[in-house]
C-alpha cells in the first residue's frame, strides 16, 4: 500500500519536473509553478488520507520549498525576485478588485 501511494504521487509529479525543465521562459515557470504546488498538495493529501506520512511529510517539504521562491528575497533588492514580483501583482489586483463598490444592491429605490 505505501508503494503503491508513492507511486501514484511520484508519476504525475516526474512529469510536472519533466515539464519544468522544458520551460525555457519566466512566464513559463511562473505560470508552472504554481501547478506545482497544487499537485504537491494535492499529492499530500491524497497520502494522508492513505495513512503514508512519510510520503505526506516529503510532500510538504516539496511544497514549502516551492513556497520559499515567493518570499521576497533577497532583502537588499526584493524586485529582483520574479516571483514575488508576481505575487505581489496578484495581491494588488485582489486588493484593487475588492475595493471597487458593489453596484446594483439597493440601487432600485434611488
Amino acid at each position: 500500500s505505501a508503494s503503491l501511494a508513492t507511486s501514484m504521487a511520484s508519476v504525475p509529479l516526474l512529469m510536472v519536473a519533466l515539464g519544468l525543465l522544458c520551460s525555457t521562459s519566466e512566464a513559463e515557470i511562473l505560470s508552472a509553478i504554481p501547478t506545482v504546488m497544487l499537485q504537491l498538495l494535492s499529492s499530500g493529501v491524497s497520502c494522508v488520507i492513505r495513512e503514508n506520512f512519510l510520503t505526506a511529510s516529503a510532500l510538504a517539504l516539496l511544497f514549502l520549498v516551492h513556497a520559499a521562491l515567493y518570499l521576497p528575497l533577497p532583502t537588499n533588492d526584493p524586485e529582483s525576485n520574479p516571483f514575488y514580483n508576481s505575487f505581489k501583482r496578484s495581491v494588488q489586483r485582489c486588493v484593487k478588485f475588492m475595493a471597487q463598490p458593489v453596484s446594483g444592491f439597493g440601487d432600485e429605490n434611488s
